[in-house]
């Protein structure tokens, strides 16, 4: 989300200071900066306030209320399954909370969804069973609210503009946060990443297609298709790449793509940790995480929280040391 947020910032320093076109250009660089999941809805959100404020100078709490209705429509559309508990949730009530009551000051309409937006967060353990496991919340949900919240107070007044340095502008973040669907075949597949700009077929259309060859095992939906006609931004967990690509193709010239092999990443922890990962192995349980961690300190907490250790443990070493 920090990625996507990052390059809607840029992008709308850049364009003219009308509502309209800043909100252009916020949603056209998240979209091009969007990554993972979170970040590809948060991209649909700003859509949404694009949309709102066509040919507008200036905005106001009628204005944001339409903003956050349409980036909700816009975020429930890009998802083929969608999952309460997360920042669709988090959109959803910070929408019909800003619609809710007097549009006439744009600060109340904003602490309104704030407000919203940060009792839903605390609702996603109730909403998501394994976040109430894990004891936290949706960390795409309390992404949105952070940057809506932030929005508010700068509105508001209760903070001032701060100011970022070229380098920080041009800085570019590792999208490490892989997701790898378990496979009874044993394989993960392919993460399968591109953009298509002004397409001659539309979002809904390529996802329809897409989703032939982005299901798993289990028929859960791995497919995230964007945009509008402009730019389509496509990010597919798939065995059949090479299908992606041409549904890709057939709408027009493709670029940014990125093919990464999902079992290549696998073994290539597996050599580094020295801890196997089976993909049949993983599906015989509900869920698995992951945690890896670099300082003792965290070492102990996940290991307080009942992480079971593999490869070096620190605790074990110290013992030795003693």
């Amino acid at each position: 989300m920090l990625h996507t947020i990052r390059s809607a910032v840029v992008a709308a320093r850049r364009a003219d200071p009308r509502s309209a076109d800043r909100a252009a250009a916020a949603a056209y660089g998240s979209l091009m900066g969007a990554r993972g999941n979170s970040g590809v809805i948060l991209s649909q959100i700003f859509a949404g306030a694009k949309e709102a404020f066509v040919g507008l100078d200036d905005v106001g709490g009628v204005e944001l209320a339409n903003a956050l209705a349409q980036g909700r429509d816009l975020a429930y559309q890009a998802v083929s399954t969608p999952v309460e508990g997360t920042i669709l949730t988090a959109i959803r009530e910070m929408a019909e909370a800003a619609n809710t009551g007097s549009t006439d000051d744009v600060v109340a309409v904003f602490d309104r969804a704030v407000s919203a937006g940060r009792a839903a967060v605390a609702r996603t353990p109730e909403l998501l069973p394994v976040l109430k496991q894990a004891g936290v919340v949706d960390a795409g949900a309390q992404g949105l609210v952070y940057i809506v919240e932030g929005m508010a107070d700068l509105v508001a007044g209760r903070v001032t503009a701060v100011e970022r340095s070229a380098d920080e502008e041009a800085a570019v973040l590792a999208d490490a946060d892989h997701a790898l669907p378990a496979s009874s075949g044993g394989t993960w597949g392919y993460d399968v990443q591109f953009l298509v700009p002004s397409p001659t077929r539309g979002v809904r259309d390529l996802r329809e297609e897409m989703l032939r060859f982005g299901l798993d095992d289990a028929g859960l939906s791995c497919v995230l298709v964007v945009g509008d006609d402009s730019l389509v931004k496509v990010h597919v967990h798939t065995r059949a790449p090479h299908e992606i690509l041409r549904i890709g193709l057939s709408a027009g010239r493709v670029r940014d793509v990125v093919v990464e092999d999902l079992d290549a990443m696998v073994a290539a922890r597996e050599r580094a940790t020295g801890v196997t990962v089976s993909a049949t192995d993983v599906e015989r349980r509900p869920l698995a995480v992951v945690s890896v961690v670099a300082a003792d300190g965290l070492a102990d907490v996940a290991r307080s929280l009942g992480a079971t250790p593999r490869g070096r443990d620190p605790a074990r070493d110290r013992d030795r040391a003693r």
